[in-house]
């Protein structure tokens, strides 16, 4: 038993001094540094790579917001994207390539201009709020997954007469269903009967304005015979315009000596014009009067 008790009481002696030991050994480890300096220096690190991810981020300011390809040139201005040129917007084989990608959050609308004659694929992919663009009417096929994941997109106008080419792979599956498609009057037809199109809201456009005529400057040639057609023409060529109807003869009285024929024309409020033609469109008056203009500078055109 006494040989016990001498064991067990070596046993705690040798447990104390271990505890004692491990206890020195801490405080010398410690010293005298902060007991939150480990902390510290933690939250520096995680400090300076917070520093370090906001001094690489990049500034949607410093983003292209222009460039220029070997067809075509791009500018993204006000949320509106612009392409212009000659020629196609190459098939990309992924996103990645597209050069506006990176300004692609920014994208509200975009007008395609004439010269450009293709839409190549994943042009506008997931162009989010992108919401309407404008298709001219050189251009004659759109590309695949070119408007995959344009979720806001509610108004597509194309201006080309001729049915647009398009795969099943162009639009989302419910693109359709909220966005509206414009064409010109006499497409409507074709894009109703198309299996794609033909889901679309279709809108159909007003009618182009016909282009104005543009009438060449002519030189007035004084050897010319005017060609004199007094009727009931829209446009007339006004030489005078008198007080009295008697002065008016007179005046015409004078244009037959010089080979026109002429009319008067009762314009109201006691002034009566001297006509020495009509005609039925205004390039052709316009025409007639520079070539009268070196014998009658004062001559004009109107209407009735």
């Amino acid at each position: 038993m006494k040989i016990m008790i001498t064991f067990i009481e070596k046993l705690i002696a040798q447990f104390s001094a271990l505890w004692m030991l491990g206890v020195i050994l801490i405080v010398a480890g410690c010293g005298n540094r902060n007991p939150m300096e480990g902390t510290n220096v933690g939250l520096e690190v995680v400090a300076t790579d917070k520093a370090n991810d906001k001094k690489n981020a990049r500034n949607p300011s410093d983003i292209a917001q222009n460039g220029k390809m070997d067809s075509f040139t791009w500018e993204l201005n006000g949320g509106t994207l612009t392409i212009s040129g000659n020629g196609a917007i190459p098939q990309y084989a992924s996103d990645d390539h597209v050069p506006w990608r990176p300004s692609r959050v920014s994208i509200q609308k975009v007008i395609v201009e004439e010269g450009i004659t293709e839409i190549g694929d994943y042009a506008f992919y997931q162009c989010g709020i992108l919401s309407s663009i404008t298709i001219p009417k050189t251009v004659t096929g759109i590309g695949n997954k070119v408007f995959l994941g344009c979720y806001s997109l509610t108004t597509i106008t194309i201006l080309n007469p001729n049915l647009v080419k398009i795969s099943y792979g162009t639009f989302d599956s419910d693109t359709h269903e909220k966005c509206s498609l414009k064409v010109l009057p006499k497409s409507v037809d074709q894009y109703k009967d198309n299996d794609i199109w033909g889901k679309f809201r279709i809108i159909s456009l007003p009618e182009p304005e016909p282009e104005p005529e543009i009438v060449p400057e002519t030189k007035p040639n004084p050897e010319a015979q005017p060609q004199s057609n007094v009727g009931d023409g829209k446009y007339v060529l006004i030489v005078a315009s008198l007080n009295t109807r008697s002065e008016a003869e007179r005046y015409g009285k004078k244009l037959q000596e010089e080979g026109f024929a002429y009319e008067i024309i009762d314009a109201g409020n006691r002034r009566y014009r001297v006509s020495i033609g009509s005609f039925d469109t205004l390039a052709e008056a316009q025409r007639q009067a520079s070539q009268v203009r070196s014998k009658h500078p004062d001559v004009w055109v109107t209407t009735r």
